[in-house]
């Protein structure tokens, strides 16, 4: 209980390319202490007889597991780490099982290169019946978190760079 809020959801790391720089989030202090590296959960759970739970930041008894890294293996060129996960409900109980998986490949495009993060998971329930995931943009499916440093910057010093180009600054 005491590292719930280290450990309440698996989260994987990005470094840069030499591994020196840890470009995503990593301690559980500053803006959002539960939003760390690259994560994948929901606020707003609906399974099994109408129970609900909170994945994302561990209400009651609510949080994820990690329990078997199944495979790891690594280059020059990618990377990848498949895992299982249990999530756990509003009892601590398990109600489903996931398989995710964290790829990192070199990719050029445009002739520049670079790398590409695939994030893959499997989802299945203990009980076979169906589950909801839900929650508001900031607190449902997949994230990643950049280090405290750009979370510290304040607009206009800030935006996203999407598949479209890069967003004005100070946009959200």
């Amino acid at each position: 209980p005491a590292d719930l809020e280290a450990t309440n959801k698996p989260f994987h790391h990005v470094y840069s390319p030499d591994g020196k720089t840890l470009l995503t989030k990593g301690e559980a202090t500053g803006l959002y202490p539960h939003h760390k590296g690259i994560f994948y959960g929901f606020n707003k759970i609906t399974y099994g007889d109408g129970k609900s739970c909170d994945t994302w930041h561990y209400q009651g008894k609510a949080f994820q597991s990690a329990k078997k890294v199944l495979n790891e293996d690594a280059g020059k060129d990618a990377a990848r780490h498949r895992v299982a996960i249990d999530w756990h409900g509003e009892d601590g109980e398990v109600f489903a099982h996931e398989e995710r998986e964290v790829t990192i490949r070199r990719k050029t495009h445009n002739g520049v290169e670079g790398w590409r993060i695939d994030f893959d998971s499997h989802l299945a329930t203990t009980d076979g019946k169906p589950i909801h995931l839900d929650g508001d943009p900031q607190h449902a499916g997949f994230h990643i978190r950049a280090a405290q440093e750009v979370a510290d910057q304040k607009p206009p010093n800030t935006y996203y760079l999407r598949t479209d180009g890069k967003g004005k600054e100070g946009g959200t």
